[in-house]
């Protein structure tokens, strides 16, 4: 892959997971400012889609990537930042999402 590809992917990931992240705050906080700020990031999630796509590299592996990484750095900061438990099943469905993240770039 190229690395302007890697680089939309990583952008990509970090935007939305951004959007979750505020969308969560807002329902913690009642407060609608960190809602509209998710709504706005996850605007900016299908701009930067578009330029990920444009990028003509193979679809099924960058989403696979994407979503994969998505679940994985979601269930950390909802773990680390936002005091939520995660259960033995869900830990194990994070490793072997990793797994398949590793098998599909192989």
């Amino acid at each position: 892959m190229k690395l302007i590809t890697w680089g939309l992917l990583f952008l990509l990931i970090f935007i939305e997971v951004l959007s979750e992240y505020l969308i969560k705050t807002s329902v913690a906080y009642s407060n609608l400012k960190y809602l509209y700020l998710g709504v706005l990031t996850y605007l900016l999630v299908g701009l930067a889609f578009y330029f990920y796509i444009k990028q003509g590299e193979s679809f099924a592996v960058l989403n696979t990537i994407w979503q994969g990484s998505n679940v994985v750095i979601i269930g950390l900061l909802s773990y680390f930042l936002l005091n939520e438990k995660l259960s033995y099943i869900q830990i194990i469905g994070m490793l072997v999402t990793l797994f398949g993240i590793i098998l599909v770039n192989v």
